[in-house]
């Protein structure tokens, strides 16, 4: 169904920015004492990369919404729903080790 791939689609965009952010955050603290404009470059781009998730997961939780108020959903929301919870819990984790690396950063 085109909103089950939709939600699959927007999951891995999600997953994506995450690791795009931690990818930074490392270059940022490797670069800081060989060259802070570039550090500093690599540091927003971690901070970027965070915030395109913030309507990402509204857009993930509409599109959620959406396909639980489908009757042909109705078999397997449930499922969905428990693997959603999952993995929000994980992009939880993962974006606070990310901003407790910018954290870190000065």
């Amino acid at each position: 169904h085109e909103t089950f791939w939709s939600i699959k689609k927007i999951a891995k965009n999600i997953d994506g920015n995450i690791s795009e952010a931690h990818k930074y955050a490392r270059m940022a603290h490797e670069w800081k004492d060989k060259c802070r404009m570039q550090a500093d470059w690599y540091r927003d781009m971690a901070v970027g990369h965070l915030n395109f998730n913030a309507p990402a997961r509204q857009l993930y939780d509409k599109r959620m919404a959406d396909l639980a108020s489908m009757p042909e959903a109705a078999d397997y929301i449930h499922g969905i729903k428990m693997a959603y919870d999952a993995w929000m819990h994980e992009i939880a984790e993962d974006t606070a080790e990310v901003q407790a690396l910018l954290s870190m950063y000065k």
